[in-house]
C-alpha cells in the first residue's frame, strides 16, 4: 500500500495547531502517516499523544523530538509535504527550509511566507481545519504531477525571492538608491 507522509517541524505549542493535524490524520486512510519534529512542554506533549490514542492514530505518528540542523535533511527526506497549520507565524522559516529542498508546504493563511506561496507556488495556503487539511492531503496523494510542480515552484521561489544572493542584491540596490537621493542634497550650495 502506498504511503503519504505529512511532516511537522517546529516548537510544540498550542498556537501551532498540532491537534488539528492529528484530527486531519484521523480522517485519512491508514496509508497516511505523520512525522512530528520538535519539542515542547511535557504536559502538552502528553495531551497530544493522548489525543492520538483517542483518535486511534498513535501507530501512524512518529514523534521525533527536537531536530537539530544536522538532522533536517533526513527529516525533510522522510516526508512528502510539510504542514504548518499555525494560528500565526510571523514568517515561517521552516516552510522556506522545506521549499528549498523541494518539499511542498501546506500553510495557514496567517503564516508570513504564505503570501509568496499563494502568489508563486511551492505549496498551498488553506484554512487550518482538520477537514480542509485532510482533503488537501488526500488530493495530493493521488496527484504526483501537482506534487512535482509544487516541488519545482518551491525551489524556484526560494532561489528567486529568499536567497542570500537575492537579499544582498536588494540591499545593495537600496543603499545605492539612498546614496543617490542624499548625494545631490549634500553638495547643494547655500545662498
Amino acid at each position: 500500500m502506498p504511503t503519504f507522509t505529512i511532516g511537522y517541524l517546529g516548537r510544540i505549542d498550542p498556537k501551532k495547531n498540532i491537534d488539528v493535524l492529528l484530527r486531519a490524520l484521523a480522517l485519512l486512510p491508514q496509508s497516511f502517516s505523520l512525522v512530528v519534529g520538535g519539542d515542547g512542554p511535557e504536559k502538552l506533549k502528553r495531551t497530544l499523544t493522548s489525543l492520538a490514542s483517542e483518535l486511534g492514530i498513535e501507530k501512524r505518528i512518529v514523534w521525533r523530538g527536537f531536530v537539530n540542523a544536522a538532522g533536517k535533511d533526513e527529516f525533510f527526506d522522510s516526508i512528502d509535504v510539510l504542514a504548518m497549520p499555525s494560528q500565526f507565524e510571523s514568517f515561517g522559516i521552516v516552510a522556506v527550509e522545506s521549499m528549498m529542498r523541494g518539499v511542498p508546504v501546506i500553510l495557514s493563511p496567517t503564516t508570513g511566507v504564505a503570501e509568496l506561496v499563494d502568489k508563486h507556488g511551492g505549496g498551498l495556503v488553506i484554512p487550518p481545519t482538520p477537514e480542509s487539511l485532510a482533503q488537501v492531503f488526500e488530493g495530493l496523494s493521488h496527484n504526483p504531477v501537482a506534487m512535482e510542480a509544487m516541488s519545482s515552484q518551491g525551489i524556484w521561489v526560494t532561489n528567486e525571492y529568499l536567497s542570500f544572493t537575492r537579499a544582498g542584491s536588494q540591499l545593495r540596490d537600496k543603499y545605492i538608491e539612498l546614496v543617490n537621493e542624499v548625494r545631490p542634497q549634500a553638495f547643494a550650495r547655500s545662498p
